[in-house]
């Protein structure tokens, strides 16, 4: 299921997709009961054994990731659920740190340097490696969950709890797609080794410069997806979306299938072309209710 928030500006789109962030982190718990099968949990009603572990965060490349993390130094950077969280990267230029071109250089210059996060916890694709030796270490050290449970009641008594019960590498994951329907630098064209559950080495969308891509069944089995859709270069992938168009495209597909995503977007426009009719919830940017969802996505 999709909930798309649509804002007036930029600046709003990143605070509501923080805020929706820091909701997923505080509500799910993570389960460490092994002897229930998927049979108990769903269909006996077992509601397993949990404790609160590190989120686990995958980060997408691209300017608006750029823009993000420097928005949280701006306007979140002392709070402490930073120090809760394993930083994953889904996507490297083969660069030094010191490169503008190196993603994770971007995020530590914008926003890790000026924290006090355990070094640990950040976890880059490094660039000493061959590309396809990286790509091997880094798939070696992702982190493997048996499931989570997301219960909001305490603080969010509209929504019900609910158990996903498979291993996924990461907890959330934090997309950009282009104007051209790449996504994680995966072409819009499938290619058997993004499909995999591993990392990869791939040319890049524009460059053809080689780089490491997690494949696409990475992002499929990630329980909970932020997507940004900001600039109105964007507009129409959520009309892809509504009406159900370009559903042969990797990113289309991935977001339609998956059961739970969140789109942010600064096209507030955009909501009242697709919803006409639809009555607006006037928040704050500091609120972490949905600004005008789309019902019907």
């Amino acid at each position: 299921m999709i909930r798309a928030h649509f804002y007036h500006n930029p600046e709003d789109a990143l605070e509501g997709l923080t805020q929706q962030l820091f909701k997923h982190i505080k509500s799910t718990r993570f389960i460490i009961d092994p002897y229930y099968s998927i049979d108990d949990l769903f269909y006996q009603g077992i509601f397993p054994h949990t404790e609160e572990v590190l989120f686990s965060l995958a980060i997408a490349s691209g300017e608006t990731s750029k823009q993000l993390f420097t928005h949280w130094r701006r306007r979140h950077l002392k709070n402490d659920i930073w120090r809760t969280i394993n930083y994953y990267w889904l996507d490297e230029n083969h660069a030094p740190f010191t490169s503008p071109e190196n993603n994770f250089g971007e995020a530590y210059r914008r926003f890790f340097r000026h924290t006090k996060i355990n070094p640990h916890r950040i976890h880059p694709i490094r660039y000493d490696n061959t590309l396809e030796e990286e790509a091997k270490r880094y798939t070696s050290l992702l982190p493997s969950s048996r499931g989570l449970v997301y219960d909001p009641t305490r603080r969010y008594t509209k929504e019900r709890p609910c158990v996903t019960a498979y291993k996924s590498n990461f907890h959330c994951a934090i997309l950009d797609i282009d104007s051209n329907y790449h996504i994680t630098s995966i072409s819009p064209h499938k290619s058997t080794p993004c499909d995999s559950a591993k990392y990869n080495v791939t040319p890049h969308p524009a460059s053809g410069e080689k780089r490491i891509t997690a494949g696409m069944q990475i992002l499929q089995k990630t329980p909970r997806i932020i997507v940004t859709l900001l600039g109105k270069e964007k507009a129409h992938i959520i009309e892809d979306l509504y009406y159900g168009r370009n559903t042969h495209l990797p990113a289309i597909q991935l977001l339609l299938e998956h059961p739970n995503v969140h789109i942010f977007t600064d096209n507030r426009e955009m909501e009242i072309t697709i919803y006409p009719n639809h009555q607006y919830v006037q928040t704050t940017p500091d609120d972490i209710k949905l600004r005008t969802p789309l019902d019907e996505l």
